[in-house]
């Protein structure tokens, strides 16, 4: 095994040939395909607030977040107040001429004790409402069941996830959402990133009691090395069954698709071989660890303000490659810090543009098929552990006045060229700052110039 130092060298010598390879191939305009959607997205939890508004039941991060030991944590109790204010977000979307609005729909507002027995009848009058505006504005939804918003009442009666009873209430809840919202939905995905949700649930109330947030989950405690993968066996059972249920019951009637890859991407990392832990989990048996991050943005306080535009067009490349299943990109995004940037976030136009255009390079240049590019997110939103220190909104909200207005940032004039022309132009990094080590600058100042 080369020593660290190697590594590293290796690593960011990579990065800068990359980047110079790239300025050759870079440049001009970048049409985007005919049937290419271009959109933006939120999630129930993180967005609607009204946690126990018109019959909704209690949910999981509800319960967690509610508990003792989070006294005087933040939370999503009201968050952006989406759930009375859904106009106001449709009304940003289509100023922004997005073509999509992906959003989750909260299981416990809909079913309050999880089961199709009890229907609360103001959730379902909510979402009908949502879909109903977004058509209205020539904005396709796309739906998904189930991003970590699940029914408390579940926990309460066989604890959720970690009992096979929850792949059959999922089930008849994916069958519920199909019947009720299914004539006027094309777009639908299952479960939204399984793999962290199964990881870092298990330790959310300590990263978010904490001041930081650890690069890794701590290792299991005996007898629990197996917990994630049992979760994650469960997720991909109930998602198969769900799909299943789809193509033979509503797939051919309501000419929907659930039939794509959703792929989640925000930045790359250059990795070396590593030693698997004896007691390790989904997130550390695959025994590679982060030897470089290749470029960092003018705010990189985060890994997700990082900038690898060839993260996204590999990712993409990858999954069709291994699968043959068109793609989806249902998330990227870049992440800044709301005391430092606000409304103009340049930086923002910066990346999304580099991704995007990277993106089409892969379609154009290896045959990729790829449907769309859902920029995250359309709001400024809870951001879990980060809770409202930090954003990925196109739209500002102003949680620190306490209005929840929403205002366009300035990144805005680059979805609407975008929607407008049909086109990714280029944006100029010109009032982005780099970190100061030099080999990464140089060489993320040449490929962001370059795209």
């Amino acid at each position: 095994m080369l020593p660290r130092r190697v590594e590293v060298l290796a690593a960011l010598a990579w990065a800068f040939w990359a980047a110079l390879a790239h300025c050759e191939a870079s440049g001009g305009v970048v049409k985007l395909p005919d049937d290419f959607i271009v959109g933006s997205g939120t999630s129930s939890y993180q967005a609607e607030g009204a946690w126990n508004v018109s019959g909704k039941g209690e949910s999981l991060f509800d319960r967690i977040l509610h508990s003792s030991a989070l006294t005087g944590v933040p939370n999503a109790d009201v968050g952006a107040d989406s759930y009375h204010r859904s106009k106001d977000d449709v009304a940003a979307a289509r100023e922004l001429k997005l073509r999509m609005y992906r959003f989750s729909l909260s299981w416990p507002r809909l079913l309050p004790n999880g089961w199709t027995s009890n229907v609360n009848q103001d959730g379902l009058r909510y979402y009908n409402q949502l879909i109903d505006d977004l058509q209205d504005s020539g904005i396709q939804p796309m739906v998904t069941l189930f991003h970590w918003d699940a029914p408390q009442a579940l926990q309460d009666e066989f604890d959720g996830w970690n009992d096979d009873k929850m792949v059959d209430a999922f089930v008849a809840y994916a069958d519920f959402a199909f019947t009720h919202f299914g004539d006027r939905v094309r777009y639908w995905t299952t479960h939204n990133e399984p793999y962290l949700f199964c990881n870092f649930l298990p330790n959310i109330a300590a990263f978010l009691a904490g001041t930081e947030i650890p690069d890794t989950a701590p290792t299991p405690a005996p007898g629990q090395e197996a917990n994630d993968y049992k979760c994650l066996q469960r997720i991909v059972l109930s998602h198969a069954r769900a799909y299943r249920l789809y193509q033979e019951k509503y797939a051919a009637k309501q000419h929907g698709t659930i039939d794509f890859l959703g792929v989640n991407n925000y930045f790359g990392q250059t990795i070396a071989a590593a030693k698997r832990p004896e007691r390790g989990s989904a997130l550390t048996d695959a025994a590679v660890r982060v030897v470089a991050n290749d470029v960092f943005g003018s705010h990189a306080v985060t890994a997700f303000s990082q900038m690898t535009p060839w993260s996204l067009k590999e990712a993409a490349l990858w999954c069709w490659a291994e699968y043959r299943v068109p793609i989806f990109v249902t998330e990227n995004g870049f992440i800044t810090e709301n005391s430092v940037v606000s409304l103009d976030d340049n930086i923002r136009a910066v990346y999304h543009s580099a991704y995007m255009r990277e993106l089409v390079r892969g379609i154009e240049e290896d045959g990729v098929r790829v449907l769309g590019y859902l920029a995250w997110s359309l709001i400024d939103l809870f951001e879990w552990v980060r809770q409202y220190k930090y954003s990925y909104g196109l739209v500002h909200v102003d949680y620190a006045g306490g209005s929840l207005n929403r205002t366009l940032k300035k990144s805005s004039a680059f979805f609407k060229e975008v929607g407008e022309t049909r086109t990714i132009p280029e944006v100029a990094a010109s009032s982005a700052r780099f970190s100061s080590s030099l080999l990464p600058v140089f060489a993320g100042l040449i490929l962001l110039k370059c795209l």
